[in-house]
């Protein structure tokens, strides 16, 4: 399962959390939980520039739910200016309220300069993607999104990483980790405890550790909501 790299470096060991999947609401029974097995974090994250913000999880044994598959090397044409592309997430959706239930959101694919004050002149669209709303709407992600997804073409493309911390209309813009640029150093680890990992190549269904000490959580089903605001720090 893929997450967001500043979302699991410090936690807990892997086998004191938990995979929560098949939940949309905070207050919801009905899920499958499973222990992790395994963290990676990608080799080369840097949390001072928030660069190959990724990390992936492997879960002691696999969840009922279908996978997405990653966007690879020759998936470039998902990341084209102007497409679309739905983020989902925890987040807050105001600068003091906390998200209860998952959210989505669609974007529209634009340069990292459409994304500033949360991009810099030196980030690289090979490392790096922006999602602006579209006119006249204030969709973005916000605090505590982090390591949400971003989806396009059937692919996930994109992983949270920073945007409109404020959860305000000043800044609705929303910056993600390029997965064609990370996936292929994230092959999963084994665990030590003797269990045989899921198949979690950077699985689709998405991970997510959202503020307040959460477990891990995953979900099958996406309840389309609009998502003001932006990633979890």
């Amino acid at each position: 399962m893929l997450t967001a790299a500043h979302c699991i470096k410090d936690a807990a060991a892997p086998f004191d959390l938990l995979a929560i999947g098949g939940r949309t609401d905070m207050g919801s029974t009905k899920e499958t939980a499973r222990h992790v097995a395994s963290v990676k974090v990608h080799p080369k994250f840097v949390q001072s520039t928030l660069t190959h913000v990724a990390a992936v999880i492997t879960i002691s044994s696999s969840m009922p739910y279908a996978p997405l598959p990653v966007a690879g090397p020759n998936d470039s044409a998902l990341y084209s200016f102007g497409k679309t592309a739905k983020t989902v997430g925890w987040g807050r959706t105001g600068t003091d309220t906390s998200g209860t239930r998952l959210k989505s959101a669609v974007l529209t694919l634009a340069p990292l300069t459409s994304c500033e004050p949360f991009t810099d002149p030196t980030d690289s669209d090979a490392q790096k993607v922006c999602g602006v709303t579209a006119a006249g709407a204030h969709d973005s992600i916000c605090r505590c999104d982090s390591g949400g997804l971003l989806v396009a073409g059937g692919k996930v493309i994109g992983v949270v990483s920073e945007g409109n911390k404020f959860c305000d209309y000043q800044f609705s813009v929303s910056v993600f980790t390029r997965v064609s640029a990370v996936a292929g150093a994230l092959t999963p680890v084994r665990s030590g405890r003797g269990r045989r990992p899921a198949q979690a190549r950077t699985r689709g269904v998405q991970a997510q550790l959202p503020c307040r000490g959460r477990p891990v959580q995953t979900f099958r089903r996406l309840r389309v909501r609009r998502l003001r605001a932006r990633s979890g720090y």
